[in-house]
């Protein structure tokens, strides 16, 4: 299991439904930029996706499980905004 590491930026979140029981949640950095999506499923799985709509990782809710996109275990409960951001260097 990788350990993710540890940050103290924010991230704004703007939920927008997108119909028949799914949800998108866009993710910005604190520029506001549009940093990944967070899309929940009819089933409830979450999958986290990049900028250029590439797949990062899904939570399945059932398994309390993280994965990323090689299907490997990232953790235990929904780790997906952490997929997402990658903090810079420090400063």
């Amino acid at each position: 299991m990788r350990r993710l590491p540890i940050t103290t930026a924010f991230l704004l979140v703007a939920v927008v439904a997108i119909g028949q029981g799914q949800q998108r949640q866009e993710i910005r950095d604190p520029s506001h930029r549009v940093i990944g999506t967070i899309t929940t499923r009819k089933d409830g799985v979450k999958e986290a996706r990049d900028r250029q709509y590439r797949l990062l990782g899904t939570y399945n809710p059932k398994t309390n499980e993280t994965r990323d996109r090689d299907y490997r275990l990232v953790g235990k409960g929904d780790l997906l905004s952490a997929l997402l951001w990658k903090p810079g260097p420090a400063r």
